[in-house]
């Protein structure tokens, strides 16, 4: 057979990703953190996270979103910028993260902290359920 007809592939050692149960405990780890616009905002910025779940190798990455109040929100919406604020407190807490000076985000990758995820059912989007972070864990 011509190689643009068949793929010779081996499949014995592919597996189905795992799904961790809703309101498990896990200890996570940051693989990356970007600051990135909003899909429908560019003028919102968001912090996105990345995350292994440590014990669950066959388990998919986590993303986590965090939004970023801009000084648009903050002066017409002061209770729901502080609530973003909140959530990256949290965030930086369960992490450890000095958060008393500008943070530089490569700085934060393999960082390891605690977070209770849950089940997202399947959409039209993402056809598969799929875990996010519920939670943090703050230590201490």
């Amino acid at each position: 057979m011509s190689e643009a007809s068949m793929l010779d592939m081996n499949f014995d050692e592919v597996y189905d990703m795992e799904v961790i149960p809703e309101g498990e405990e896990c200890q996570v780890s940051i693989i990356a953190a970007e600051v990135t616009g909003k899909k429908n905002a560019e003028d919102e910025k968001m912090l996105v996270v990345r995350f292994s779940v440590i014990d669950h190798d066959t388990a998919e990455d986590i993303y986590h979103y965090l939004s970023i109040p801009n000084a648009e929100l903050k002066r017409t919406d002061a209770k729901k910028a502080n609530k973003q604020m909140l959530r990256i407190r949290e965030f930086y807490q369960a992490f450890d993260v000095d958060y008393s000076q500008p943070v530089e985000l490569a700085n934060l990758q393999g960082l390891i902290g605690w977070a209770i995820v849950g089940v997202q059912k399947p959409t039209a989007e993402y056809p598969q359920e799929k875990n996010f972070i519920k939670s943090f864990v703050l230590r201490g």
